[in-house]
């Protein structure tokens, strides 16, 4: 008898095969339970009877039989594996990490190992070209701002002037993205400067109203 109590939900082919004896012998559900508990030290529930009785039934064996479907490249070793190399360097493409023999051993495709690291709560976000010029005190004044205007209607947005800018980038105009738990914040995993950094680039300058928008100014 083992009094400890097991806490894997999976049953045993063994345990499985004295339900279905039990079950062909007459026992009542409530004597299967409480012989399965009496041995195994476990609880097991009418639902769990009912769905071995029905599997041998159906298949005349109480194994776990072989799923339809693609057979899993990595075991969940393998993907915690490979989920905490991706957001050891956050900023690496996937379609290096795909090339990786380190991380990708097994060579799976690039959309085979977005789908891996989306399906365990990874994502990418846009990482923003202004965060170079975001500060501990822009965010301070931020999030400020928002309270301040956290109830006013359309009609107080009306009367707003809004201007936005556009750097021309001298360099590398292409997306650059960052690798984050769902649960994650970018601010939390970006360093934050205490003063901006200050590069080298052509603006373009816009203002926009409710009812216009004014001509584009290059700066």
């Amino acid at each position: 008898m083992n009094s400890s109590t097991n806490i894997n939900h999976y049953l045993s082919n063994e345990q499985r095969l004295l339900i279905y004896n039990l079950y062909e012998k007459g026992y009542s559900f409530n004597s299967i339970k409480e012989e399965f508990r009496t041995l195994y030290g476990r609880v097991i529930y009418n639902t769990t009877i009912i769905d071995i009785c029905d599997k041998v039934k159906a298949t005349g064996s109480v194994e776990t039989l072989p799923k339809s479907g693609r057979p899993l490249v990595y075991d969940e070793r393998e993907k915690r594996g490979i989920i905490r190399a991706s957001l050891k360097n956050r900023t690496q493409s996937i379609r290096d990490l795909t090339s990786d023999p380190i991380i990708n051993p097994k060579r799976v495709s690039t959309e085979t190992l977005r789908s891996l690291l989306s399906s365990n709560r990874v994502v990418s976000r846009i990482l923003p070209r202004r965060m170079d010029d975001l500060t501990k005190d822009n965010i301070k004044k931020r999030k400020a701002f928002a309270d301040r205007h956290l109830q006013w209607k359309t009609c107080d947005w009306e009367l707003v002037i809004f201007s936005d800018e556009a750097d021309l980038f001298l360099v590398k105009c292409g997306k650059e993205y960052i690798r984050l738990r769902e649960e994650e914040k970018l601010v939390d995993i970006v360093p934050i400067r205490e003063s901006a950094k200050k590069n080298l680039t052509i603006k373009v300058w816009d203002n926009i109203t409710f009812r216009c928008r004014t001509t584009d100014q290059v700066l």
